[in-house]
């Protein structure tokens, strides 16, 4: 019976989203209390369509039904519900129950007016109510400070609703303290403020039961807490949560003067971004900002609530938010950044990662070293001491974190937080002891085996018997590489076991780097047949023209080359390592890969243009090979500007090659037009300028990459130089 009322319920092309999946599985305990009850339930009406008070209706249902049918037929027959449960009485259910209870409390909320009016189903009425059934069960004492407040008279607004569901949470030994708090002066009319520090206080009951008890009497505030204190309030729930915080927070001057009406918004957001993020350092981020230190207007204000909007926007919003703080558009506020925000606020998370990956400020979750900086990690690390403070005390006793984590080492810290949570004795390993760019590859790959989710990726290869005394830095180059083969898993065995892997490793010294470990890793080969083969040679010579090329110390002090049949591509760049399968003797393959050490940052055109003419003057280096004097042609786009801007997909635009030959071509033009000396000091600067957005503040429009290059090429040029690069620039990018 009950099979086909939810077979009917389900028909009519209902599409089971994920409210209908989690009320399905209430009702399947309802139908196994009573059966008969719960087939008459899904055909009312109140469930056509289902939100989150229809999944608390059933759900109250099947409880009653568990414990008590005859209250259950008593709710389902009482004369409000006549007709059955609909939109417009559903939210009366929790008040029959209450009612059956507690006759009195339900009396007084049946009393209420609005609640009389009937409780509207738009707006936070049945919410509400909800709400305070809740608390009048749980908590006597609270309801009855609760029920006689004017603004519950009134009706309820969303702060009001959304401090009620706070109240509703209460552990049950803070009854006391809960309507202490109803009956403080702050709360004669609730507001947004109201409503955010009451949710913190109650919010610390969980871990500190007597921080509400303390707060409340102190001195201070022995009269109650007033409108004019609850900032003071604010300060001293975030000294609970981090005492560095609220010092910081506490020391900025317009906070020391005391909050004038036109800075209480400005407060209450960033007091937010404090209390709700430890772990992507937002609130350090905008502390940082001198728009924040100097007093907060309120186009300001404007601009902190939507940053913090976007946080609350979706799972991924934390880190959309700090990326958000890092753009340089933010470093001075307008109007226009209101408006920019509000933009960005109003699309999807996709497109808004696609806006920050442009903007060169996206978080890769696969590449914690992309953009995790020293502030994320002191962040985290906090966040960590407060959590589990004997794991924190393990990660902070690394002598590399407790020399202080820079830029370059917080991908790694990291990458070392989240694969030791998952499998502790990392933190004992010889290979995190200290980090080079090798050791910081090889947890970047931990990491993204971590994520892997349900395939237990992590611990399969950190148990695999080649690894019994943990990773030792022989090891490192292996392990690097282990991210790059995730798409063929079976490949992780092979290249841990010495007998069906050879490693052949070297040390070279570089004119400007120093030392670079090169490493060629062989997966299913025989010794006698690595021995013959000349990658490591090729590998060489790439790392060591291409260093000399464009006078920059190379990116990291490995190159680690991957010789296994692991995708379809002849090779694949990268820092973790360079793939090749059937192309480990070719030495264009391994000049170009070597070189997307250099150039793996902005779009396509530069990564794979600059690789491409990297490559060319490696295969020169080695046997006099002229640069070409023609290029292919992209038969896609006539301009780079095209190429930037096109919505065609990824895989029309590889397949093409415009990327490479429009790059290559603007690089060969301005070699030969340049020469050899200028050209390599502007493209150098380009690669530094690129990597590390150094013209951020300068090149805004959407032509900063060609204004990343003209900046680049034309610092320090001679006036016929610089005609040459904009005469280059205006043919081949803007045409």
């Amino acid at each position: 019976m009950a099979f086909d009322a939810v077979m009917d319920w389900l028909g009519d092309g209902r599409q089971p989203g994920r409210s209908t999946k989690l009320l399905l599985d209430d009702y399947v305990e309802f139908v196994n209390a009573d059966e008969l009850t719960a087939a008459r339930v899904i055909s009312m009406p109140f469930l056509e369509e289902v939100d989150y008070l229809d999944q608390g209706v059933v759900r109250l249902l099947r409880d009653i039904a568990s414990n008590d049918k005859e209250a259950l037929d008593w709710i389902l027959a009482h004369p409000a519900l006549e007709g059955g449960i609909t939109d417009a009485n559903a939210g009366t259910v929790f008040l029959l129950d209450l009612e059956r209870e507690n006759p009195a409390a339900g009396r007084m909320i049946r009393n209420l007016p609005w609640v009389q009016d009937g409780i509207a189903r738009e707006g936070w009425e049945d919410d509400t109510v909800s709400a305070l059934v809740e608390i009048a069960r749980r908590l006597p004492m609270t309801f009855q400070a609760l029920i006689g407040r004017t603004w519950i008279q009134d009706g309820p607004t969303s702060e009001e609703w959304s401090m009620l569901t706070a109240f509703a949470g209460v552990p049950l030994d803070n009854n006391v303290e809960a309507a202490l708090l109803v009956g403080m002066p702050f709360l004669d009319a609730v507001d947004r403020a109201d409503a955010r520090l009451i949710r913190a206080l109650l919010g610390t009951l969980p871990t500190w039961p007597d921080a509400v008890g303390d707060i409340i009497a102190r001195p201070e505030v022995e009269s109650g807490i007033t409108d004019t204190q609850r900032s003071t309030v604010a300060l001293w729930v975030l000294d609970l949560y981090d005492p560095e915080d609220a010092e910081l927070f506490s020391a900025l001057p317009w906070i020391e003067d005391g909050l004038q009406p036109g800075e209480a918004a400005a407060f209450w957001t960033l007091w937010d971004s404090a209390r709700l993020d430890d772990a992507h350092g937002l609130f350090r981020r905008l502390l940082n900002r001198s728009w924040i230190q100097d007093g907060v207007s309120s186009i300001e204000a404007q601009v902190l609530n939507g940053i913090m909007t976007i946080y609350a926007a979706s799972g991924d919003g934390p880190d959309e938010a700090a990326a958000i703080v890092r753009l340089p558009l933010l470093d001075t506020i307008e109007s226009t950044d209101v408006d920019f925000l509000r933009t960005l606020g109003r699309q999807t998370a996709d497109e808004r990662r696609v806006f920050l990956s442009h903007a060169g400020a996206a978080r890769d979750v696969r590449n914690p070293g992309a953009t995790f900086d020293a502030l994320d990690i002191a962040g985290r690390l906090r966040s960590l001491e407060r959590q589990d403070p004997g794991f924190a005390a393990a990660v902070q006793a690394l002598p590399w974190v407790q020399d202080g984590v820079d830029d370059s080492e917080a991908g790694a810290a990291e990458a070392l937080i989240v694969a030791a949570q998952e499998f502790p004795a990392i933190l004992d390993m010889p290979f995190v002891r200290s980090m080079d760019s090798l050791d910081v590859v090889a947890l970047i790959s931990l990491y993204a085996l971590s994520q892997e989710h349900g395939l237990n990726y992590l611990q399969q290869v950190m148990s695999h018997p080649s690894l019994a005394g943990g990773i030792t830095d022989e090891w490192t180059s292996v392990v690097a590489a282990l991210e790059r083969v995730i798409p063929r898993p079976e490949l992780f065995d092979v290249l841990l076991d010495p007998e069906r892997t050879h490693l052949e490793e070297r040390t070279i010294t570089l004119p400007v780097t120093g030392s670079v470990r090169l490493s060629v890793i062989r997966a299913n080969a025989r010794a006698a047949d690595a021995a013959r083969s000349p990658t490591m040679a090729l590998l060489e010579q790439a790392v060591r023209s291409q260093e000399e090329f464009m006078g920059v110390a190379f990116p990291q002090n490995h190159a680690n080359v991957l010789v296994a049949d692991v995708h379809r591509f002849g090779g694949t760049g990268g820092s973790d390592a360079i793939i090749v399968s059937n192309y480990a003797d070719h030495r264009g393959v391994i000049a170009h890969e070597v070189a997307h050490t250099y150039w793996a940052w902005g779009p396509g055109w530069i990564a794979e243009g600059g690789a491409s003419f990297l490559d060319v003057v490696s295969h020169r280096a080695y046997d006099g090979t002229p640069l070409p004097t023609q290029e292919l042609q992209c038969t896609l786009f006539s301009t780079l500007a095209q190429l930037e801007r096109t919505e065609l997909p990824w895989g029309a635009i590889f397949a093409s090659g415009c990327d490479y030959f429009l790059g290559r071509g603007i690089f060969r033009e301005l070699y030969n037009e340049l020469g050899d000396e200028a050209f390599r000091r502007g493209f150098g600067r380009f690669y530094l300028a690129v990597r590390h957005d150094s013209h951020g503040n300068t090149c805004t429009e959407d032509d900063r990459y060609a204004c990343y290059l003209r900046e680049s090429f034309t610092e320090g040029a001679t006036p016929e130089q610089v005609a040459i690069v904009e005469d280059v620039l205006k043919r081949r990018y803007y045409g």
